[in-house]
Formats: C-alpha cells, structure tokens, sequence
C-alpha cells in the first residue's frame, strides 16, 4: 500500500507541474479557477500532501479535461498516449498590437496548449487595458475563438479601426439599422467609454472563450 501511495503522489505532482506548465498559468491562477486553495495546491506540488483529497483532484482534474486517474497514475508528459482532448490544442499566441492586423496561421512562431476543444480559427492574445477590470486584469491571457459567433453579453476581442491595440469588451446588440446588425462594446470600468459600430468601424476578432491570469 505504502508503495502505491509513494506512486501516486509523485505522479500527482509531476502531472500538475506539466499541465501547469502547459497552460502557462499559476498557482494561484489555478486555485481561482478551479476552486482548489492556493496552499493545498503548493503542498501537492511539493510533495508536502502526500494524501490529496478525491475531491480536490476532481476538480484540478476537470479543470484541465483529464480524469482523476490519469492525474493519479498516467504520464501525461507522453502526450502519444493520450487522445486528442487530452493533449491538448496548439493555438497562435499573439499580441494585441497584432491581433487583427496579420494572418495568423498553425505556424506562428509563439503558441500556447489548451485542454478543451476549439476551431482552427483560435489563438491567445494579451489584454491591452484595464477596461474590463475587475473580470479581466491587464495583461491577462485570453483565448479568443474567431469561429465562434458572440452572442449579447459575451466577451469579445475586437479591433477599432486606426487604434494600435485590439481590445476585449462585452459585446451587446443594437436594434437593426440599414445594413449590418450595429452593436456596441461596453466595459466594466467605467473610465473607459462605450463604443459602438454606428460611430466608428470596428471588426470583431472572435469571441473569448477562456482566460488565465498572467504569471508574474
């Protein structure tokens, strides 16, 4: 039993320093994120838990798409012997001074893994701004899925024509004018203004379907 136990926590820890690393997120990312204590979180790390709870592996398990088996006794690392959704997806990583303005393809030379199942159309991109405070921080990370059509109420990247950066807003539906369906983009912080399509061209870049808090 001793033997198993030994096993088990190495494997624990070695699988969640891999697809911490893989993520390229934080501890402390990760505790807010999957509802695990940042603490508990370093003690499993470190080896200091020996004994980690079922059910604080279920939910650092779910929250990277893997079971709590394979987070207990499998390589993770060999990613050949995992099915897709568990190797995770490849996407561009781009900067928002980029973001919109150039092609983005599978060969970019940046990219980051995600363990949950997008288009071909995704990539990552940096927050430029503090406009949607407190949800999202600046310089946080956010995955952004052009194949997915926003809905009123998501979160968006989108660029303003002549700015420098592309931005992240709430994006919210007009009531139907001549030609394309208007919108606005709203903030959480208020010191940042609405913007909204009637008055200025705007592309939307895709919608946000994941974020991570920068590493510091």
């Amino acid at each position: 039993m001793g033997d198993k136990n030994d096993f088990s926590v190495i494997t624990v820890a070695a699988n969640l320093r891999w697809l911490l690393r893989q993520a390229r997120i934080s501890q402390n990312a990760l505790a807010k994120a999957a509802g695990v204590k940042q603490p508990t979180i370093h003690r499993i790390l470190t080896g200091k838990n020996i004994t980690p709870r079922d059910a604080t592996l279920h939910l650092l398990a779910k929250h990277f798409g893997v079971t709590v088996e394979a987070l207990r006794y499998k390589d993770l690392s060999d990613q050949s012997a995992l099915p897709q959704n568990l190797r995770g997806y490849r996407i561009p990583m781009v900067n928002s001074k980029v973001a919109g303005l150039q092609t983005i393809t599978e060969q970019w030379p940046d990219s980051i893994t995600v363990y949950f199942e997008v288009s071909k159309k995704a990539f990552a991109m940096n927050v430029y701004d503090k406009a949607m405070e407190p949800k999202l921080n600046q310089h946080d990370i956010v995955v952004v899925d052009a194949g997915v059509i926003p809905q009123p109420g998501q979160f968006v990247a989108a660029r303003v024509k002549n700015t420098e950066d592309a931005i992240v807003r709430i994006y919210r539906a007009l009531e139907n004018g001549q030609g394309k369906r208007p919108f606005e983009l709203i903030t959480l912080n208020n010191y940042f203004p609405v913007i909204r399509s009637t008055d200025q061209a705007i592309s939307i870049l895709g919608t946000v379907v994941a974020r991570w808090e920068r590493m510091i």
